[in-house]
């Protein structure tokens, strides 16, 4: 799935659509439109006044351990979703596979949830944090760069998925010369072209 593509399909925007032009046999694509909006908003914070600018309470810095807008309202609204198919007996077990997101998956947004949770509860605890007002941006634990990074070794060496660690060095010093090499792939999850890319990938690799 390209991550970039589904955050700007799962929005409130898609969402309000669906509502407002489905009727109430839509009621859920909408909800789940929403919530799915609200995860990708917590997950990418990227300034400190964008909840204010935007009216939208998820895209506010986290400043408190207390703060647990994922775990009171995105985590419950995934066990509702898994709970009311699993209750289903009007469907075989692969009609309601289809009803959901691969088990992957959403083990997958499940530990990045909890893990994430676990983080700030351990932030906003260090001595050296408690006492301060700090506001911290989510986006900061964004890994596109490595992810490009990755992505860019595996577009330049084409049909050889196990490189070895001479080949593997090459890949990288062109990319610390040649720009262009620097170019994600077409179907990469992360978005291509951003300032300051090549930068990021050299801090990597030193």
């Amino acid at each position: 799935m390209c991550v970039n593509l589904a955050a700007q399909v799962l929005c409130e925007s898609v969402s309000n659509v669906i509502k407002l032009t489905g009727g109430p046999q839509a009621t859920e694509t909408s909800k789940f439109s929403l919530m799915f909006d609200m995860f990708f908003d917590t997950m990418n914070v990227t300034k400190f006044r964008s909840g204010k600018k935007s009216r939208k309470s998820f895209r506010v810095p986290y400043s408190n351990a207390q703060d647990e807008r994922l775990k009171k309202e995105f985590v419950p609204y995934l066990d509702a979703w898994q709970a009311t198919v699993d209750k289903r007996t009007d469907c075989t077990k692969a009609q309601k596979k289809r009803m959901l997101r691969s088990d992957e998956t959403l083990l997958g947004i499940r530990r990045t949830v909890k893990s994430f949770v676990e983080f700030i509860l351990y932030l906003f605890s260090l001595p050296e944090v408690k006492d301060l007002i700090l506001e911290f941006l989510s986006n900061h634990m964004c890994l596109d760069h490595i992810e490009s990074f990755f992505s860019c070794g595996r577009q330049r060496g084409g049909r050889s998925d196990n490189p070895s660690v001479s080949e593997f060095f090459n890949d990288t010093q062109a990319f610390r010369v040649i720009d262009s090499f620097c170019q994600g792939p077409v179907r990469g999850n992360c978005r291509g072209g951003t300032p300051g890319k090549k930068r990021a990938m050299n801090q990597n690799m030193e």
